[in-house]
């Protein structure tokens, strides 16, 4: 499926829904850093959303946590994945509607991210 920009808006769309206000708990990597899990709370409440960066088989999914257990914790301690852990997402939004989507965390009282996907 050929993601477009119509989908992306959509797809941005959904994913703020979900997870404007999430903390995000932990980030979960394949060792080839082709995908990326992000385990995220909302009051009591865990979700998640797969982010895979490969050629050939890109997406954005919002999927259950069990689903991707085999993904391995892969990264350095100090990176920028390490750095997100307990920020709060405060937005999810396309960018000019092209295909990217901007997700911009806070961590309280200190840093802004913003990630581009």
């Amino acid at each position: 499926m050929i993601i477009n920009s119509t989908i992306i808006y959509a797809l941005a769309w959904q994913l703020k829904e979900i997870f404007s206000g999430s903390e995000i708990l932990e980030i979960r990597c394949s060792s080839d850093f082709k995908e990326a899990l992000f385990l995220t709370r909302a009051e009591k409440k865990r979700t998640a959303f797969l982010v895979s960066i490969h050629p050939e088989d890109y997406r954005i999914e919002i999927v259950e946590q069990k689903k991707y257990k085999k993904l391995e914790t892969y990264f350095p301690q100090k990176n920028l994945f390490s750095s997100l852990l307990g920020t709060k997402i405060q937005s999810i939004e396309q960018v000019d509607f092209d295909r990217i989507i901007k997700i911009s965390v806070l961590k309280t009282g200190e840093k802004h991210y913003e990630l581009y996907l």
